[in-house]
């Protein structure tokens, strides 16, 4: 998003008829993800409310976090393919500003919202299993409790980042000289960003020695490690990203996001 001041100049020539876009690559990419969590989700509930028909607080907990990103994903085929995501920013006609700002401002909340949702219900997951041991069970308090406080204040920094709050959105009250905008997106979601590569971790260290205790056979020993070998890779993801969020991210130009949503 343009800084208060920003008159959206630019050295290069607009191109609004033909311009470069990550808008497929960043949907395709978007999609994949949304279609896997479906299914996941769907299967997970399935077993869990019809079949077993032991639903806990973590199933809910899911169900929230995959309607949040399926509005997420509207929202982002809405903004790329009717207000111009995925292009440069100096490729954005004037008459897509608003559509593209506010929808970008809501996919950011729900960005936010989603993750500490579907990682709660990892936790909780967790929690019922091993709740058996008072060293987890503190851990998963600490860890539970964190996430809630900086996801809220990642959320009130977000929506009152602007005074009034609209200039996050409209860039005429943006670019008044009385908006006063002292805290930036691009810093709130870094610092959101490192915060989560620190959760992932923890998620997937606090269980690792309980489960090395147990007692299993050979091929259940390897569908656990298979778990972990994802919940590495997982957190291998978290910090590419990091690292392309705060390298290609700074000015706010969706043609590098198309990037950073592949990971």
């Amino acid at each position: 998003m343009p800084k208060s001041g920003d008159p959206l100049v630019y050295s290069t020539p607009p191109n609004y008829v033909n311009p470069p876009s990550t808008a497929w690559m960043a949907t395709v990419a978007d999609s994949v993800g949304l279609a896997l969590v479906l299914i996941v989700v769907a299967a997970r509930c399935y077993t869990k409310f019809r079949i077993t028909k032991t639903p806990g607080w973590e199933d809910y907990f899911s169900v929230m976090a995959m309607v949040t990103f399926i509005v997420y994903w509207a929202l982002n085929l809405l903004q790329r393919f009717e207000y111009g995501g995925g292009r440069h920013l100096y490729d954005i006609p004037p008459s897509m500003y608003y559509g593209y700002f506010w929808t970008g401002v809501v996919r950011g909340y729900l960005y936010i919202l989603g993750l500490m949702l579907a990682k709660l219900s990892l936790l909780l997951f967790l929690y019922r299993i091993f709740k058996v041991d008072l060293t987890f069970r503190v851990l998963s308090w600490i860890v539970g409790i964190v996430l809630v406080i900086w996801t809220t204040v990642s959320l009130l920094l977000s929506i009152f980042a602007c005074k009034p709050i609209k200039a996050s959105w409209v860039l005429s009250v943006q670019l008044d000289p009385a908006t006063k905008c002292p805290i930036k997106a691009y810093d709130v979601l870094n610092i959101h960003g490192y915060c989560n590569i620190i959760t992932d971790f923890a998620l997937l260290i606090m269980p690792a020695p309980l489960v090395w205790k147990l007692h299993i056979n050979g091929k259940r020993k390897f569908g656990v490690f298979i778990v972990f070998g994802t919940g590495v890779f997982i957190c291998i993801v978290s910090i590419v990203r990091q690292y392309i969020n705060y390298h290609t991210n700074k000015n706010g130009d969706d043609y590098y996001n198309g990037k950073l949503r592949v990971w």
